[in-house]
């Protein structure tokens, strides 16, 4: 029912005309059939606090804020580029199971947010899944970071993902708690950013 809902939302208020049948039907074959399907993800309560997967689409303006919190605290290396997330591409992978938007809410207020790609390894052939951004507002980050992160953890080994990977930031502890919770330290990732004379250009 859910596959069918999502391929008819973009479609609401419009004529049903031939083409926009077949855009419908292709959209609900897309749903069905690419990247893994997330409908039996149940949301996690806990006090004050909802744990669940969401549309991205669906809940845009309140994660842009997130995201610029996110980039201001985290992405300082890469002050000097423009902040342009291309929300569309994001979008219709997750429309193709390619992307998934786990939230945590207080009183029903976004207040923490982690996106996970989904693809197949072209090493072993597996389902595995990288996190694109990992944040949770101060005022909430005790526990809630914790928890936000084991309900993606264990909504994706439930829906096959074999494989997850987290990227720590050095401008914060995220690395110490993801050892807690059982990830490895597996890298080190090191970053280079061309120098841009008009970051506004």
């Amino acid at each position: 029912m859910n596959a069918l809902r999502d391929a008819l939302a973009p479609n609401l208020g419009k004529v049903l005309t031939p083409e926009v049948a077949v855009e419908i039907m292709q959209q609900f074959a897309r749903n069905m059939v690419d990247g893994i399907q997330t409908y039996d993800v149940e949301p996690l309560h806990h006090g004050e606090y909802v744990y669940q997967l969401e549309r991205l689409e669906y809940i845009l303006d309140e994660l842009h804020e997130l995201h610029q919190a996110h980039w201001l605290e985290t992405e300082k290396h890469r002050h000097g580029i423009p902040f342009k997330p291309d929300y569309e591409r994001i979008i219709d992978q997750e429309r193709n199971g390619r992307f998934m938007q786990f939230t945590a809410r207080h009183n029903d207020v976004l207040v923490g947010q982690t996106g996970m790609y989904i693809s197949t390894s072209t090493h072993t052939k597996q389902t595995i899944a990288k996190e694109d951004s990992l944040f949770v507002q101060n005022g909430h980050r005790i526990g809630v970071g914790r928890r936000l992160i084991i309900y993606a953890r264990d909504s994706l080994f439930q829906l096959g993902v074999t494989e997850i990977t987290v990227t720590a930031k050095l401008v914060n502890s995220t690395g110490k708690l993801l050892t807690r919770l059982g990830f490895q330290h597996t890298a080190d990732e090191y970053t280079l950013v061309r120098e841009q004379k008009d970051v506004f250009a």
